[in-house]
């Protein structure tokens, strides 16, 4: 206990320090960003989020053996993202960059494991994390989203891994620690700094990672619940978007969350406080059934179709 607190007290101090040299440098290139609220207007530092992908590959490399390949996707993912907030680049070579980091990481997971339809497994996989990846991606547009969904996941992971072991939990505790760090600064009316494309893609990548060890360690479908809040809503708003023969890859304000806040005029952090307590609940309810060993199919679905339902009758008639 005491080495942890040591642990994660330097990890607090290195990364505040990291934070705060390159919020000055940014400030000094003008790589800000202006965001009007009715409520507030602030100028944050943008590409703050470049702390998570060195936070994850420090921890990864001081408490667990991950195999290369998986990094230097990784990296590969974490440096396009990071290029793209200072200066935007074409949908097509993030898209790729997105794809190789999956594929990269899918092929690891299933090397030397004997699974039945290993190919649908596979592409499963691959869908799961383009989807996350992008839903995640979405959720920095509102102060503190991101950070807040990131803390709950990861504490969820943390708990569980105290009983079914898939990471080093000083890793896991090193990331909270890192996302704590930057919640500091981020989770105000009047952030200081925001993630950036280089910290939502990269927490997502990490956060999805975790949950296919979860699961190989498990085989637990209860895990996928963890993510499930915001996949739904990405998946429930791009089918209403294709509805209404829109542009799915038109940029948009259809999210919920963000409907709550640029057109109903609900703060950020009320929206962010309430999608954190949904989360919450449900993660909640994954590590009881994951300890307890709940990992009936028919209970994940229903689980699902009662998210889906509940979001559904909130967006469609009470929103609208």
């Amino acid at each position: 206990m005491i080495q942890q607190i040591a642990t994660a007290t330097i990890i607090c101090l290195f990364f505040t320090m990291l934070l705060y040299i390159y919020v000055k440098i940014a400030k000094s290139f003008n790589l800000t960003i202006n965001i009007r609220r009715t409520y507030s207007q602030s100028q944050p530092v943008i590409g703050a989020g470049f702390i998570f992908p060195v936070g994850i590959l420090l921890l990864l490399l001081f408490f667990d053996d991950v195999p290369i390949i998986p990094q230097l996707a990784f990296v590969a993912l974490a440096v396009t993202s990071f290029i793209d907030d200072i200066k935007s680049l074409p949908v097509v070579p993030r898209l790729v960059v997105q794809l190789i980091a999956t594929f990269s990481l899918v092929s690891e997971l299933f090397s030397g494991l004997d699974v039945d339809n290993r190919l649908f497994a596979q592409i499963g996989c691959v869908l799961l994390i383009i989807s996350y990846l992008n839903a995640s991606n979405f959720m920095d547009g509102i102060n503190g989203m991101l950070i807040v969904n990131a803390v709950i996941s990861l504490s969820a992971l943390f708990i569980i891994n105290l009983e079914f072991y898939f990471v080093h939990d000083n890793a896991l505790l090193g990331l909270i620690c890192v996302c704590l760090v930057f919640a500091f600064g981020n989770v105000r009316k009047a952030p200081i700094f925001i993630s950036g494309d280089v910290g939502s893609i990269s927490l997502g990548f990490i956060l999805i990672w975790f949950c296919i060890e979860l699961y190989m360690v498990t085989d637990n479908p209860m895990v996928f619940l963890i993510i499930s809040v915001f996949c739904i809503d990405v998946a429930v708003t791009l089918a209403h978007t294709i509805f209404k023969r829109h542009n799915p890859f038109k940029a948009h304000r259809n999210h919920l969350y963000e409907k709550l806040v640029y057109r109903d005029l609900h703060t950020d952090l009320k929206v962010t406080a309430i999608y954190g307590l949904i989360h919450l609940l449900v993660c909640a309810f994954v590590v009881y059934c994951i300890i307890y060993t709940i990992d009936s199919v028919f209970v994940l679905g229903l689980s699902f179709l009662c998210l889906i339902v509940f979001y559904c009758i909130f967006r469609f008639f009470i929103v609208k």
